[in-house]
């Protein structure tokens, strides 16, 4: 699941009624906007949504055009929500650019990724405030001058009932088994993800099963925009299906992925500053690994280079190094009080404690 996703289920969870537009995809539908019956969750009413035709065009070099466009759309989704919206939460200012079109009380810019452009530009002026997790996205639009806030990641429950049951039995196993397992979560089609790094390290530890959970084709693809994989991307799932020493888990739902991560003696995170939206500086994957209270073995993430929660190499050079000196060295890198430090991180930033930051900033406004 999403960010967005969360964050929906949370509020409804709390009580709230919430109306969660799915970002644009080509459907047989005739309507451009229309609620999804499909999937019934109480408390959230789905609305799917089909891309502006020649909208990447208009937006760039018609903007006007485009926001009368796209104000059709707002006019169809305030009619599904009665006309009336109390908190608008944007996460995708590339579609809206002009987010104070549906008049809500209160509109929420969410910067959850590093896009750049007139555009969101556009969009940042024309919100009451803007709430971003990467100081990357929150350092760069400071310049349009609204209230802003930095948060964590959000940690779902899921995550959390294990944490805390961990915490209350003091449960900290430092290493599973003979074999040292290590994970890895997320969508393996992803440009961040550094592949031809995490070849080398699969290559160079043969005595090491790995775990990968996520989407591995496009097929299972939760990623907007994402319709095609680079051959370098193709190359490495073959690589992976072919391996002996990795185990390929795919898409699990949210409660079997948290379970099945306590299984793990530590988690790599591989993401390249060049080729990641953000430039890697941030990602909700650290946070759920770090619920598991296990070390974290990762290249340069600028959100935590203040801190010791992560066991970070310089540069991708000295990763494999880095890797080495975990592994060899397990019970120093979990031992049970760092275990501690790290699911107590996680757990101060549940979507549950976000949401009621967000709520106390959004009172400021």
């Amino acid at each position: 699941m999403l960010s967005k996703m969360h964050y929906a289920a949370e509020l409804a969870a709390k009580g709230h009624t919430v109306y969660f537009v799915n970002p644009p995809r080509q459907s047989s539908n005739k309507e451009n906007v229309y609620i999804n019956d499909s999937i019934a969750i109480p408390h959230i009413t789905i609305i799917n949504t089909q891309p502006v035709k020649q909208g990447l065009l208009l937006r760039h070099k018609f903007p006007g055009l485009y926001r009368q466009l796209t104000k059709s759309y707002v006019k169809k989704i305030k009619k599904i929500t009665g006309n009336s919206i109390d908190e608008l939460w944007c996460f995708n200012p590339n579609m809206f650019t002009a987010p104070k079109q549906f008049k809500a009380k209160k509109t929420l810019l969410m910067l959850y990724d590093f896009y750049k452009g007139k555009h969101i530009e556009a969009a940042c002026k024309n919100s009451d405030a803007l709430i971003s997790i990467t100081h990357v996205a929150y350092d760069f639009y400071k310049r349009a001058d609204k209230p802003s806030l930095l948060l964590s990641h959000g940690l779902a429950g899921s995550f959390a009932v294990i944490a805390e049951e961990k915490l209350k039995k003091n449960n900290f196993i430092v290493q599973h088994g003979k074999k040292i397992k290590i994970g890895y979560t997320g969508n393996l089609l992803r440009h961040g993800m550094n592949t031809l790094l995490a070849k080398k390290l699969i290559e160079k530890n043969p005595q090491v099963e790995f775990h990968f959970w996520g989407p591995d084709s496009l097929k299972e693809n939760n990623v907007s925009g994402l319709s095609e994989a680079s051959q370098q991307h193709l190359d490495f799932l073959q690589f992976l299906k072919k391996s002996g020493s990795v185990v390929l888990h795919g898409v699990k739902a949210i409660n079997e992925l948290a379970e099945e991560m306590q299984a793990m003696d530590a988690f790599i995170f591989l993401y390249s500053a060049k080729t990641d939206i953000n430039a890697a500086s941030n990602s909700h994957k650290i946070l759920e690994y770090l619920s598991t209270g296990k070390a974290i073995i990762s290249t340069f993430v600028s959100q935590y280079q203040y801190n010791t929660l992560l066991v970070m190499s310089k540069d991708e050079a000295s990763f494999l190094a880095t890797f080495e000196k975990v592994i060899s060295s397990l019970p120093e890198y979990n031992a049970p009080e760092l275990q501690k430090k790290r699911i107590a991180f996680a757990l101060e930033n549940t979507y549950h404690t976000q949401i009621e930051r967000i709520n106390r900033f959004i009172k400021t406004i």
